[in-house]
């Protein structure tokens, strides 16, 4: 296995920790037109997620059809019993009733970093993040790299994002989640402090994978730019079962764009009996969808 089918893995076990969510705060931008749900009091770890549905088949475009994927549920979130972090104090963000989504659009990331498999080698990538406008009360996303595929539909509620379902599909494994109920991405607000977690097992109940995340802090990047207010999200994620990976991630995840700007994973493990590390930082070209 080399580095070129690592990297779409790597950008793989990122997406779902956290395409598409943040705080639920009004945008002045004319680019966040797109309107709909996403933040949730949020509650708790959620339940161990059982496959739901088997694989889907992806159409001719290379996404889900729209009613396919409407057929997602939409109405049952995972209980949370999200826990306040003893050593942070909590702030608290803006919030607001209505629901807000990520603007309708493509997004460019920037990938760099070293993936090792046997000896380190340097990456330097590019990926495409498409979000589709809102459909039945959820955002669809497609992550694309030069060799990989991660395509996502979350769930947008007034208390949060909630992964609905999630294929990753790439030259060393395809593999689908359908956790039912959906399980919390990110809470709304993100208040300093939160934490949670989520667990879900894939469509054909080899892969168990489990996450721990806890929002330390806000801090302002710049992005082509242009100042970028963001929570700071700190996540553990563990895979088992024909895959094995342990990873920490932290994410800059913009409150007025609902977009990661940047992010630094690292983490290893071994698919089909290949042993890897990685060390890729990821990073938002503009806030600007095309």
């Amino acid at each position: 296995m080399t580095r070129h089918r690592l990297l779409p893995l790597a950008c793989a076990l990122l997406l779902p920790l956290t395409a598409c969510g943040s705080d639920p705060r009004p945008s002045a931008s004319p680019d966040s037109a797109v309107s709909t749900p996403s933040a949730v009091a949020v509650t708790s770890a959620g339940p161990s997620a059982s496959p739901a549905a088997s694989g889907t088949t992806p159409s001719p475009s290379g996404s889900r059809p729209a009613a396919q994927r409407a057929a997602s549920p939409t109405t049952t979130a995972a209980p949370d019993q999200t826990r306040n972090s003893g050593t942070a104090a909590p702030t608290t963000a803006a919030s607001t009733s209505a629901p807000i989504s990520t603007a309708a659009g493509q997004y460019t990331y920037t990938a760099k970093g070293t993936v090792t498999v046997g000896t380190p080698q340097p990456v330097d990538g590019k990926a495409t993040l498409t979000v589709d406008p809102v459909a039945g009360g959820q955002q669809h996303s497609v992550l694309e790299g030069d060799q990989g595929r991660t395509e996502q539909d979350v769930v947008l509620r007034s208390d949060g994002r909630f992964l609905a379902s999630l294929d990753l599909t790439n030259p060393a494994f395809s593999k689908q989640f359908r956790p039912d109920p959906p399980v919390l991405l990110l809470p709304a607000p993100a208040t300093v402090g939160r934490s949670w977690t989520w667990r879900a097992t894939s469509t054909d109940s080899k892969t168990n994978a489990e996450a721990s995340n806890q929002v330390v802090r806000r801090e302002t990047l710049t992005v082509n730019g242009e100042k970028v207010t963001c929570a700071v999200v700190e996540t553990t994620l563990v895979l088992s079962g024909d895959i094995a990976y342990r990873g920490t991630t932290t994410t800059w995840v913009s409150d007025r764009y609902r977009l990661p700007v940047k992010d630094r994973s690292r983490g290893s493990g071994t698919v089909n009996g290949v042993a890897f590390s990685t060390d890729i930082t990821t990073a938002l070209q503009s806030t600007r969808p095309a």
